[in-house]
């Protein structure tokens, strides 16, 4: 059976049957059997530990996904050889799940790398104010210089306004100048702005 044997679970690592029955060359059929009988034996529900594994022909077969404590009891009926290959194996599938402590020279390593990585962050973070710095006059010119033409807005909106309530502008000149780019003609001849 070709297929992955172990499957992360809600409370760690976990081996499927599948696993179980290559590494003690048995047939799947007969370890899921054996797993049934344990599981009821513990008083558990069987569905708890079920899972799915695709076989080498495409086809979705059942599969019980099994933590360490059931696995070794379940083994623990096997003989000595098929109770060490599980044995074995947990200790592999726990020693990959086991944080690596660095040598001497990584953690000095790993140090070094920190401490540049905060200097590029230092250096980083001058020049940028530098930049604010360089440019807070320029964005002060440009705040009062949108309030200006904001003020102008509304002053020539307002005024235009007012002159259609009256009725002394014409239809057609009725545009503000702002928004022409040219100053707009009132009825009498004379400019908005």
């Amino acid at each position: 059976m070709n297929m992955t044997p172990t499957f992360p679970g809600p409370n760690g690592l976990t081996m499927s049957s599948v696993e179980i029955a290559e590494r003690t060359k048995k047939l799947h059929h007969h370890v899921m059997r054996d797993i049934r009988e344990m599981l009821e034996g513990l008083g558990h529900v069987a569905t708890s530990f079920g899972g799915y594994y695709v076989a080498s022909n495409g086809k979705r077969n059942p599969c019980f996904n099994l933590p360490k404590r059931e696995s070794l009891i379940l083994v623990s009926g096997y003989s000595v050889e098929l109770r060490a290959a599980i044995i074995d194996r947990w200790q592999e599938l726990e020693a990959q799940q086991a944080p690596r402590i660095p040598t001497h020279v990584e953690a000095l390593k790993l140090a070094a790398d920190a401490l540049e990585r905060a200097d590029r962050e230092e250096a980083e973070k001058v020049i940028a104010q530098a930049q604010v710095k360089l440019l807070e006059p320029m964005a002060a010119v440009g705040e009062r210089d949108y309030q200006q033409a904001r003020g102008r807005r509304r002053f020539h909106r307002s005024a235009r306004d007012r002159l259609s309530a009256s009725g002394r502008a014409p239809r057609r000149a009725r545009t503000c100048a702002l928004e022409l780019g040219e100053a707009a003609i009132i009825g009498d001849g004379s400019t908005c702005c």
